[in-house]
């Protein structure tokens, strides 16, 4: 991908103004972009990205770091690429279930298309902007539960300037307290967001969440309790 954005370059380049070149080039160096990405292998990238152009399934072996961490074979259609949270995710019909699922590239070990076999179309009303959309950090899916947080400062300043999901809703209570509601497809992945907000956070509802965000806490006291 690089490669072919600096042959973009050199092209455009060729027909900008000397003046816009020279400021292109001097903004390029003064503004950067520096965050964590998970690594690849750029080779099943390219080869995810032309199963996509071709419309052609893949046979994938994947490793996930949750249950037994074994190495399992998935035979599925591409049906669309998205970054999110430090890493690249492929989003895939199986079988006749036309339901998305989602794998992290870096977790592919090895791939290759499987032209023999017929392409999954997704469904008619599918929406990949819509459905990634839906996650609070990855995962996306169903809006399936209704939260309601109380977030306090600093954390209250800094949760109002994002926009993590476009169903919520903010409403400043206090000069120190803001309440966050939104509808979320899972309540694990945004009990680790909490978590990651301590001490600002704390869950009004569902009963289930703030169950989780608990659980999460008490292992953490145990793997970081005094010696």
């Amino acid at each position: 991908m690089r490669s072919n954005c600096e042959f973009l370059w050199r092209k455009v380049e060729k027909i900008l103004p000397e003046s816009s070149v020279k400021f292109g080039k001097w903004l390029a160096g003064a503004a950067t972009v520096a965050t964590p990405v998970s690594g690849m292998d750029a080779q099943i990238f390219r080869l995810i990205l032309e199963a996509l152009r071709e419309r052609c399934v893949l046979g994938l072996i994947y490793k996930s770091p949750y249950k037994n961490r074994e190495e399992r074979e998935h035979v599925l259609a591409p049906w669309g690429v998205f970054f999110r949270e430090h890493a690249w995710y492929l989003l895939a019909g199986k079988s006749r279930e036309q339901v998305p699922y989602l794998f992290r590239l870096s977790r592919i070990i090895r791939a290759e298309k499987r032209p023999d076999l017929k392409y999954i179309e997704p469904p008619e009303n599918y929406s990949q902007e819509k459905f990634t959309s839906s996650a609070w950090y990855v995962t996306p899916g169903d809006l399936a539960y209704k939260i309601k947080l109380r977030i306090f400062e600093p954390m209250a300043t800094i949760v109002s300037e994002t926009r993590w999901n476009p169903t919520q809703e903010i409403t400043r209570l206090d000069s120190n307290t803001i309440e966050l509601s939104a509808e979320v497809p899972y309540l694990k992945e945004l009990a680790r967001w909490i978590m990651s907000s301590a001490p600002y956070v704390s869950v009004i509802e569902p009963l289930e969440l703030r169950n989780i965000v608990y659980d999460l806490a008490q292992k953490m006291m145990t793997l970081n309790a005094p010696e």
